[in-house]
């Protein structure tokens, strides 16, 4: 049974929550990270993580911008065809967003496919550690 956060204590409440200080802490760690990145800085240590970052690097918003106006100008294209043409079709409407957003899908799929193996790898650290330690210790 999950509990009401109407049922929390002022100290629970507090807990689940960012702080102001927090973050503003977290925005300025995330500003340094966006400034390496435009440097060219390639992050090889836990401390830093490029991951969510991308789109927030002027070539990151740039390409995110673009890929939304150009889906957004090919649904209103297509609209506009069918009000011409007086046929309503919602299926070509999705079609031509899909063929304006696939490029982003297919480089998000790619970023998934990468998290996915760097958890599973570190998963298997984690138990491979565990198992050494436990085989050591007797």
């Amino acid at each position: 049974l999950v509990k009401s956060r109407n049922d929390y204590t002022a100290e629970e409440l507090s807990n689940c929550w960012y702080s102001q200080q927090e973050d503003k802490r977290i925005k300025a760690a995330c500003v340094k990270q966006i400034n390496m990145l435009e440097k060219g800085i390639v992050f090889k240590d836990k401390k830093y993580c490029a991951r969510g970052l991308e789109g927030h690097t002027k070539n990151g918003y740039m390409t995110k911008t673009l890929n939304r106006e150009t889906a957004f100008k090919l649904v209103l294209d297509e609209q506009e065809r069918q009000r011409e043409t007086g046929k309503m079709d919602y299926v070509s409407i999705a079609d031509a967003y899909r063929r304006a957003s696939s490029s982003s899908q297919m480089w998000a799929i790619s970023i998934g496919l990468r998290d996915w193996r760097e958890a599973e790898a570190s998963y298997e650290d984690t138990v491979l550690e565990r198992n050494w330690k436990a085989a050591t210790t007797r």
